[in-house]
């Protein structure tokens, strides 16, 4: 949940405060918003505010049922982190980034995670 708190800041910081000042001029919050680069990082951290909630919770209820799952809960926080940083830093060619984009690897890991976590679940029902 840190992770997910640091990517609302940093949010806050680069773009919302600029964005909502009565001072800033709106034809510079038109290119803020229009730039490729708050394009991307809105994007990664929306994706990063989807699996936040759902990874938490898990995380939280395993833990609360003594389950220790140190790969699932590694790699959700891992991959979260990771992903979110190189989307919104790095991004993938048509916004100017690489190709391949640095970030997939690190979606698939979070998948994984989740696949893992489901399983830690299931384990406690049966």
């Amino acid at each position: 949940r840190l992770a997910s708190i640091s990517t609302q800041l940093m949010m806050t910081a680069m773009f919302r405060l600029k964005l909502t000042m009565k001072s800033a001029p709106k034809a510079e919050c038109t290119k803020i918003l229009k730039s490729q680069f708050y394009q991307r990082v809105w994007s990664a951290q929306l994706n990063e505010a989807e699996y936040a909630p759902l990874l938490t919770a898990v995380l939280l209820y395993l833990n609360s049922e003594g389950v220790a799952a140190p790969l699932a809960s590694t790699l959700a926080v891992g991959g979260q982190v990771i992903y979110f940083w190189l989307r919104a830093f790095v991004g993938h060619y048509h916004e100017g980034g690489m190709d391949p984009p640095p970030y997939a690897p690190f979606a698939v890991v979070r998948y994984v995670a989740l696949g893992l976590l489901v399983q830690e679940l299931r384990g406690l029902t049966a």
